[in-house]
């Protein structure tokens, strides 16, 4: 299973390194609802980042990390709501698979340091409960992620360049029900040209992609079988939301922050 997720993270690590783009980079709130399980985030040696998320008492879980092959070591420990280390990733390494049960029900902190790199580098986080058949989760998200990257390359391919946003958030996905929509969180965007993707995994019947921008202008959206795109230039605070229709109800997720080089 670690070969599996490896691999794929580090084929789109390797798709988007050594890619630029001109424009302004993404900054994000990294506050994420209970249903998000996977996030990506763009960091240089000796950056930290905190995201917040609750956890279940007594649940047991499971937290890959992983960095691209720009990093060289990167640090992940979870912390209670009272600010206690539960878990601990290995030292000195660029991939860590971290198992713990939270004694109390709330809010944890799972902080994510850059120790070492080769300048920019893209870390990645996958998170399960390991309750039921947990590998049908993972089996999910990789469909989903490699939706995403198929219409990169197809994207490139048709001579659009693209790249991972270079700060801050740029990938965040979970498993979404039919009916209710999947909220990523706030992302504020500068000016330049971004592409906003969403993709789900092969039970993905329909999908439809909202963006808010600043709680008050019009609300965008943008459709698709398995796969939504939508291009903005408008600097904001964007609310992207996925609604989809599945087979089963359910299905993995991914929203990725994209910028458009000219």
């Amino acid at each position: 299973m670690h070969g599996c997720l490896r691999s794929l993270l580090i084929a789109l690590a390797l798709l988007y390194g050594g890619v630029g783009y001109s424009g302004a980079p993404a900054r994000a709130s990294f506050t994420l609802h209970e249903d998000c399980n996977f996030w990506m985030v763009a960091l240089r040696q000796g950056e930290t980042v905190v995201f917040t998320r609750r956890f279940e008492a007594g649940v047991r879980y499971r937290l890959f990390v992983m960095g691209d092959p720009q990093a060289r070591a990167v640090r992940c420990e979870v912390l209670d709501p009272l600010g206690r280390v539960v878990a601990l990733g290995d030292e000195g390494v660029r991939e860590t698979l971290m198992r713990f049960t939270p004694n109390a029900t709330g809010i944890y902190t799972l902080r994510l340091s850059l120790r070492k790199a080769q300048g920019l580098a893209y870390c990645s986080a996958l998170l399960t409960a390991e309750l039921g058949d947990w590998q049908a989760t993972v089996k999910h998200w990789s469909d989903a992620l490699g939706r995403v990257q198929q219409a990169m390359t197809a994207l490139e391919a048709q001579g659009i360049s693209v790249a991972l946003a270079e700060q801050g958030l740029c990938m965040v996905g979970g498993l979404a029900s039919a009916g209710r929509a999947f909220a990523v969180g706030q992302l504020e965007l500068d000016a330049g040209n971004h592409l906003w993707a969403a993709a789900g995994d092969n039970r993905v019947r329909t999908l439809t992609m909202r963006l808010q921008r600043d709680g008050k202008h019009p609300e965008q959206t943008a459709s698709g079988k398995r796969l939504a795109l939508h291009a903005i230039s408008s600097e904001g605070v964007y609310a992207p939301a996925v609604a989809l229709e599945a087979e089963g109800g359910e299905a993995f997720v991914i929203v990725a922050l994209f910028a458009i080089r000219k």
